[in-house]
């Protein structure tokens, strides 16, 4: 069964963390069922 929930894959860097959060928000402020999940992975 599907959830509400979309995950962003993100680096870890603080750009890519402050940019992962800044598309969460809006997300979430435009559709407020959905829930939206950050997902942090290191690259090498």
């Amino acid at each position: 069964m599907l959830d509400n929930v979309l995950r962003i894959a993100t680096r870890q860097s603080p750009l890519a963390l402050w940019q992962a959060h800044y598309v969460k928000a809006r997300l979430e402020a435009s559709h407020p069922g959905l829930a939206v999940e950050l997902v942090p992975m290191v690259t090498r």
